[in-house]
């Protein structure tokens, strides 16, 4: 997978959750940080900030990242790929005749395709190139626009409430999680089977812990090279992980104590380490997770060690928000919500904006 789909894999940041009541004012930016690993420093490196004008810009743009001097460059050429500016609705077609209604989620599979969760239609959709970055032909393989339900099955028969954040395991093979508010979760599988996309809920034990806990609001989605997933829990302060054991998936809370919903800035072990809103997850090549803890203003880091998860902070200061570049916590974030690891190991992190 090159380092383009594992930056786009789990770039949710149009699926965060509401700022928290006490999150300070943020900046009118979407700031893209980089974070490189240097034995145990990290450091954030801020490109120049493009102005956003709202989650609800109807349309897929920052597909395609154009790098003239490398991947630690910072020059970038943005392209919009499908839709067209605040023109929401839910066409299938070509380029900027497709339409998209508050696009949320979006994941890069091993061959190139995108999907995007196009939560305002409670579709998802996959786009293909055609050859040119106007030319990407816009399909609906999942959902049907207009229905906000819960319903497994084949195509448009199946049926989603909220689909926020998306994760490709390999090709054809995609993991949702579906938020609907004041209620149950779910983490949704989607494949490729004869021709026909299929979605069915992902279930522990044959109950729905694809419900992921009710009132939750699961936000971000990642895959690590195992097959296992990892959710975020924005509203419980948790992360989850799912893994298929045998013909049944298992499922267990790894990080965070989202008994009491309650939020903290503690590094620890398993239900030890506290979270304040997190909203983003991604993983790299040697199964460590990394989560954008959006209302602590920091990235953290989990690491496995046994059946044990290790949290600790690896960039930013919890409760001190800023926009300062430095190594570990000296660099300061903004509320960061999205976030994707390459192949190399960096971290891409997305700053949030008073806007969204």
């Amino acid at each position: 997978m090159s380092w383009f789909a594992n930056y786009i894999q789990n770039l949710s940041w149009f699926a965060r959750p509401a700022t928290p009541k006490t999150q300070p004012k943020l900046d009118a930016h979407l700031r893209r940080r980089k974070v490189t690993t240097n034995e145990h420093d990290a450091k954030a490196i801020l490109p120049e900030p493009r102005s956003v004008k709202s989650k609800f810009l109807s349309l897929i743009a920052c597909l395609l990242i154009g790098l003239p001097t490398g991947v630690f460059g910072q020059t970038y050429t943005w392209s919009t790929l499908a839709g067209l500016a605040l023109s929401a609705g839910s066409s299938d077609g070509a380029g900027s005749g497709a339409r998209f209604n508050a696009p949320s989620g979006i994941a890069v599979d091993n061959g190139g395709v995108v999907y995007v969760a196009d939560q305002g239609n409670n579709t998802i959709r996959k786009l293909t190139s055609n050859g040119t970055s106007s030319n990407w032909a816009t399909v609906t393989i999942a959902g049907f626009p207009g229905i906000s339900s819960e319903n497994d099955g084949a195509g448009t028969n199946a049926w989603f409430r909220v689909p926020a954040g998306i994760a490709a395991a390999g090709s054809a093979d995609l993991f949702v999680v579906d938020a609907p508010p004041s209620s149950y979760g779910m983490l949704r599988r989607i494949t490729l089977a004869g021709g026909v996309w299929q979605t069915v809920t992902v279930k522990v034990d044959n109950s729905i812990v694809g419900s992921l806990g009710i009132n939750t609001a699961p936000s971000g989605v990642a895959v690590n090279n195992a097959g296992d997933v990892f959710a975020v829990l924005s509203l419980a302060n948790q992360i989850l992980m799912a893994t298929l054991q045998g013909q049944k998936w298992a499922s267990w809370e790894i990080a965070g104590d989202g008994s009491g919903y309650r939020s903290g800035t503690a590094d620890g072990t398993n239900l030890v380490a506290r979270f304040n809103a997190p909203s983003a997850v991604g993983t790299d090549a040697n199964g460590n997770v990394y989560v954008a803890d959006t209302g602590n203003h920091t990235i953290r880091k989990m690491t496995p060690q046994g059946t044990n998860w290790i949290t600790t902070t690896i960039a930013g200061q919890a409760g001190n928000f800023g926009n300062t570049d430095g190594t570990n916590t000296t660099a300061q974030f903004n509320g960061p919500s999205g976030l994707a690891v390459d192949q190399s190991g960096n971290i891409f992190v997305s700053d949030s904006s008073s806007t969204v």
